[in-house]
């Protein structure tokens, strides 16, 4: 088993268009992730609002460092 798959860094990013929320490899954003469910280009270099259901699985479920900003 490599070293990579191991230690997955990943974070949780909610889409702005369909509000699906989706599991993105922090090492590949330079490969543009999309929506699994509605295609759309996911942003994970700016700030992502969030709401009371979307909080603690963003939160939890990311392997990686989450800044939150109240």
């Amino acid at each position: 088993m490599s070293d990579s798959t191991t230690t997955a860094r990943h974070a949780i990013v909610p889409c702005p268009h369909c509000n699906k929320l989706n599991r993105v490899d922090v090492t590949r954003t330079d490969a543009q992730p999309s929506c699994g469910s509605c295609r759309t280009t996911l942003t994970v270099d700016e700030p992502i609002v969030l709401t009371d259901a979307t909080f603690d699985t963003v939160v939890a479920k990311s392997t990686v460092p989450v800044l939150v900003d109240f």
